[in-house]
């Protein structure tokens, strides 16, 4: 949101990983929903030309496109730490890949 789409940046970052309350999966899914509806349109909007255009992003200049690639990455490490995470606590696959051969 605050790199592509230009918006002020409003995190508190610290607090974020100072967080140790329990926080309610509706809460979670929620917050993860109002996310996903505030980028969406970024990314889908966003003209080609802008994605080679350096921007500040926290510390770091950043194109548009590696500022893209970094938010892939990003979501999909805390995507796997998530089901690693489920896996352990429930000692059950998830079942990503039921009903399809993968051999």
């Amino acid at each position: 949101y605050t790199g592509l789409g230009r918006g002020e940046d409003v995190r508190h970052r610290q607090a974020e990983f100072d967080e140790r309350r329990a926080i309610p999966k509706e809460e979670l899914v929620s917050h993860f929903l109002m996310t996903m509806a505030l980028v969406k349109p970024i990314i889908s909007n966003t003209p080609v030309e802008e994605l080679l255009n350096n921007r500040a992003v926290q510390t770091f200049q950043e194109t548009g496109l590696t500022i893209l690639i970094h938010v892939t990455e990003h979501f999909s490490y805390h995507t796997g730490q998530i089901a690693y995470i489920t896996k352990m606590l429930t000692d059950r696959q998830l079942g990503f890949y039921t009903g399809i051969p993968l051999e």
